[in-house]
């Protein structure tokens, strides 16, 4: 037999070996897809739920079972000094209107490898066979009501830096030159925890801790501020025209009018 006869007969065992091993994978896929047609695809995750294999029916009691021991239960935020809880603060679902949509959390898991176009669904079934998809709850609630309790919980706990500030008194201005590190939560830290736990049905408390503040405005910035500020007083008197009328500020109402903010390192 010729090496050119050779080669044709390989490259037809080639193909003909490829075909099946491509026929038998569309096999085991469709027996895969057949096998899913009335369950959630495999490796569909809700936190550490795992919906895989699950009947749309069984998936609702799971998510109705698990939304309402969370609405029955108290969030708890654990503030912890040097790993130690010193406080806990309790938020009941109720105060921040905390309500989940089953339905429409259902529908994203259950849509897993049934929505788009034949290729998307295609690849999504795929991808389910070999890897995980996690989902989030879909649920509501009142931000600026959770916003309150985090702000809150900062009011009682902070201790905010000191640091340069100019002040008015006596017809001028001077230089606060205290200066301490504080201590501050955060509090966008928090509320964004808590959301992770609740979209992910897992509620086990948030706990968190304060984090330090030094002083950075710049002793010369602060001078220069204190300078300008000085400045402002000179002309004595301002006096506002509106119209026909007119107002009159003096130095002591000026002055009460110009506060110091700490912007970075300047004033």
């Amino acid at each position: 037999m010729s090496k050119t006869n050779r080669a044709k007969k390989y490259a037809k065992v080639f193909l003909f070996s490829i075909s099946g091993l491509f026929g038998f994978a569309l096999i085991v896929f469709g027996v895969y897809s057949l096998a899913y047609s009335n369950k959630v695809y495999a490796r569909q995750y809700l936190g550490q739920m795992d919906f895989g294999g699950k009947t749309k029916e069984e998936a609702t009691e799971i998510l109705d079972k698990k939304s309402k021991e969370i609405l029955a239960q108290k969030l708890t935020l654990n503030y912890q000094l040097n790993g130690t809880s010193e406080k806990v603060y309790v938020i009941s679902p109720e105060e921040i209107g905390l309500q989940f949509d089953n339905k429409a959390t259902l529908d994203k898991i259950w849509s897993q490898g049934r929505s788009g176009n034949t290729l998307k669904s295609f690849l999504a079934q795929l991808n389910s066979a070999f890897s995980s998809t996690h989902h989030l709850a879909v649920y509501s609630f009142n931000e600026e009501a959770l916003a309150i309790k985090a702000k809150n919980i900062a009011d009682d706990l902070d201790q905010p830096e000191k640091d340069f500030s100019i002040v008015y008194a006596g017809g001028k201005f001077t230089l606060l030159d205290e200066r301490k590190e504080g201590k501050r939560i955060d509090q966008v830290k928090i509320i964004t925890s808590l959301k992770s736990q609740i979209a992910n049905l897992n509620i086990s408390g948030v706990a968190f801790e304060f984090e330090l503040f030094k002083p950075q405005v710049d002793k010369e910035k602060a001078l220069l501020a204190l300078s300008k500020a000085n400045k402002a007083l000179k002309p004595g008197e301002l006096i506002l025209k509106y119209g026909e009328e007119q107002f009159r500020a003096d130095s002591d109402t000026i002055g009460g009018f110009i506060k110091s903010r700490a912007n970075g390192d300047d004033l």
